[in-house]
Parts: C-alpha cells; sequence; structure tokens
C-alpha cells in the first residue's frame, strides 16, 4: 500500500513540474520577460524534454533479463529515430522536396548541418506522446489493432504540428519561403507520422502501456504553444 501511495504521489510530482515549466515558459512570452534566457535555453530544454520522456520509457521496463535487452533496444531505437529524422530534416531544408521551401533560424542550438540536433529529439518526443495518447484516448480493442494504432498516431503527430507551426514561427525557430505553411508540409508530416509509428511497433515498450508522463506532455506542449501564439 505504501509503495502504490509513494508511486502515485511521485507521479503527480512529475505531473506537477511538467504543466509547470511549460506553464511558466508560456508565461514568460506572455509577460514579455527573460526572453534572451529563453532563447538561449530553447535547444537545450527540448533535448532535455525528450530525455526525460525517454527515460520514463527506459525506467519502466523490467529489472529481469528480458528486460535488460528491452532497456537496450529501446534506447537504440531512440537513437535511431533522432537521426533518422535529422537526416530528413537535412534533405528535407536543402531540398524543398518533402515538406516544403523552409529553412531553420539560428534559435535551436545547437546545429549540425544547418538543422537544429533538438529537432530529432523533438521528432522522438512527438512520437511518444502521440503514441501514449492515442493509447490514453482510444477504445482498448484499437489499441491492439496495429494499423489503427499507427493512424491514429500519425493523425495526432500531425495535429500537433498544426498547433505547433505557428507558435514555432513566432519563435523564430524556422520559417517558410511563402506566405502560409503549405499543405505539403502537413501531408508529409502525416506520413512521417506513419512510418515512424510502424517502426515503432517492433519496440515492445511502445506497445504495453506507456507511462502518464507521456499522454500529459503533449497538452502540457499545447498549452507552451497556445501561450505563445496569443502573447
Amino acid at each position: 500500500m505504501t509503495d502504490t501511495s509513494g508511486s502515485a504521489q511521485r507521479n503527480r510530482a512529475k505531473l506537477f513540474l511538467l504543466y509547470l515549466l511549460m506553464g511558466a515558459g508560456g508565461l514568460w512570452h506572455v509577460l514579455g520577460v527573460l526572453q534572451a534566457l529563453m532563447e538561449s535555453m530553447a535547444g537545450p530544454m527540448l533535448i532535455g524534454l525528450t530525455t526525460w520522456l525517454v527515460f520514463e520509457c527506459w525506467r519502466g521496463v523490467g529489472n529481469d533479463a528480458v528486460g535488460l535487452r528491452g532497456r537496450t533496444y529501446f534506447l537504440l531505437w531512440s537513437g535511431l529515430m533522432v537521426v533518422v529524422t535529422h537526416l530528413v530534416e537535412t534533405f528535407g531544408q536543402a531540398s524543398g522536396l518533402i515538406f516544403g521551401d523552409y529553412s531553420y533560424g539560428h534559435i535551436l542550438l545547437p546545429e549540425l548541418a544547418s538543422v537544429p540536433l533538438a529537432i530529432g529529439f523533438a521528432w522522438l518526443s512527438t512520437l511518444l506522446c502521440s503514441a501514449a495518447l492515442f493509447q490514453r484516448l482510444a477504445p482498448a480493442r484499437w489499441r491492439t489493432r496495429p494499423v489503427i494504432a499507427i493512424v491514429g498516431t500519425a493523425m495526432l503527430m500531425t495535429m500537433f504540428d498544426v498547433i505547433m507551426e505557428p507558435a514555432a514561427i513566432k519563435l523564430g525557430y524556422w520559417r517558410w519561403e511563402g506566405a502560409s505553411v503549405p499543405m505539403q508540409n502537413y501531408v508529409a508530416w502525416f506520413v512521417m507520422g506513419l512510418l515512424l509509428a510502424a517502426a515503432s511497433l517492433g519496440i515492445k515498450r511502445l506497445q504495453s502501456p506507456l507511462p502518464p508522463l507521456l499522454h500529459h506532455a503533449y497538452p502540457a506542449q499545447v498549452l507552451y504553444f497556445t501561450m505563445v501564439i496569443v502573447s
């Protein structure tokens, strides 16, 4: 009983910290204070948030021999997702063939090949949060059907980008050559979501229930982006 109570208290503390960080970040933009600090911390904070979410997933894997292999596979998969999406973004920015014509600003530092290192982490975070939110919202019978899980996760990832785009542009993370975000970007996000979600099915950690922190990270970030947009 004590262990259960202690675990619940730790989870509540993590959720409080998550919403506090996202809410405080948004409030700073609303009030227009600490902007230079916020810009310098943007990249490290995004990498840090993703690392936190990955750690929560990692620690949920069992401690036996099978669990240890699962932990190793999960970390390798996470690293692969970061590398692959960074390469996609590098090609996409250089060619304009995937998402459209866009270029990154110099807010999310450090960069590699003109693409912020934080972007690959952001893709991984969005995938994990969307998969967790799908688990939370979808009826139980849908969670065990791979096609529905893949499509549902991809849809949530695309919805996340729809909300994120105006905030990211306002923050100077990137800019589009046209007057508005092209539909090509959202189509590419959905296709990328399908591919990434399909690739995640081989990682059994993503087929089992994900920690509550992950599905809460989705609305917490939406809260932050919304506050940025209205600031």
